[in-house]
């Protein structure tokens, strides 16, 4: 991976994503070697940190901007709430990414990136990335779950 993680960053051990399985790993979502999302540990438990980049608007996907750093939003067509699914990530008031606690677990229930230009949903029963339907599948003791273009 060419950009380095945050220092604040503590990724969870267990992951579900969208019926998925990720153990021990740092990335859920990359492309070309940029992390889309971060969702780490908080020192407070069953709180997270949250970063996410997206493609800027009218450039091509190789120029992104950081839109949410350490939960603070830098970009107002974004949003962070929590809402009655847990904490919700938003683009112009679209859901994008939704995700909570449970236990000592970070799960996270739906995922649409396509508002942002990526080809990436899912829900509680798999997970799309373009045409390849992910599901029930385990990614353990590797850096990135999912890696796009470089």
């Amino acid at each position: 991976m060419i950009n380095k993680l945050p220092e604040e960053y503590v990724p969870f051990n267990k992951v579900w994503v969208c019926s998925n399985t990720f153990n021990n790993g740092n990335v859920i979502l990359e492309v070309d070697s940029k992390p889309v999302f971060l969702i780490g540990r908080d020192k407070e438990i069953h709180k997270t940190l949250l970063w996410f980049n997206s493609p800027e608007k009218g450039s091509n996907i190789s120029n992104w901007i950081n839109v949410i750093s350490k939960n603070k939003v830098n970009d107002m067509k974004f949003d962070l709430t929590i809402t009655e699914y847990g904490n919700e990530v938003s683009f112009d008031r679209k859901p994008l990414l939704q995700y909570k606690i449970i236990d000592s677990n970070l799960v996270i229930n739906m995922i649409d990136l396509t508002p942002i230009g990526l080809n990436v949903y899912g829900g509680l029963s798999s997970l799309t990335i373009a045409s390849n339907n992910i599901t029930n599948s385990m990614f353990t003791h590797v850096n990135t779950m999912i890696a796009i273009g470089k």
